[in-house]
């Protein structure tokens, strides 16, 4: 069995950096598919900065069940 199951990462109370300045509708929940079992706030918050072309000051996330189990249950 692989370690490297995807997880769900629910993101929420994203707070951007001048985003009332942005001319894009920035999001401030998402939820996200992270392909390594291992994260953490740092990695997720500057792969979320890059995608975005924004940046974070803050954010909550929790981690759900994983890809896996989800497929296999329903």
């Amino acid at each position: 069995m692989s370690n490297n199951i995807p997880k769900i990462l629910r993101i929420t109370n994203m707070k951007w950096h001048d985003q009332d300045k942005s001319k894009d509708k920035l999001p401030s929940e998402v939820q996200l598919q992270w392909v390594n079992e291992k994260w953490d706030n740092i990695q997720v918050m500057r792969w979320l900065n890059d995608h975005f072309n924004a940046s974070l000051k803050e954010l909550s996330i929790n981690q759900l069940d994983d890809v896996e189990s989800k497929s296999e249950s329903g």
